[in-house]
């Protein structure tokens, strides 16, 4: 996930950013974005801005699929380990 690792831990962008960032090979397809505000999805994913690691944890709660992501879920793991 170079993608990720080139960017700084507390740069901020909107999630919709940061999941543009990902390599299309890599991006996973969210289902049912549980992990932001549902009460205002536009904002929560469009508008406001966080961290690769709120936008990393945001992802993990949420329901996603594609060929990444089981390469995602050993990412985040990893990351998760490593930063907490």
């Amino acid at each position: 996930m170079r993608w990720f690792i080139n960017n700084k831990i507390h740069m901020k962008k909107t999630s919709k950013k940061w999941l543009e960032s990902i390599p299309k090979r890599w991006r996973p397809e969210i289902i049912d974005p549980c992990g932001w505000d549902t009460s205002n999805p536009e904002y929560s994913f469009n508008e406001e801005k966080i961290s690769a690691f709120d936008f990393i944890n945001r992802l993990g709660n949420s329901f996603i699929k594609g060929r990444a992501q089981t390469q995602w879920e050993k990412f985040k793991n990893n990351f998760l380990d490593q930063n907490s």
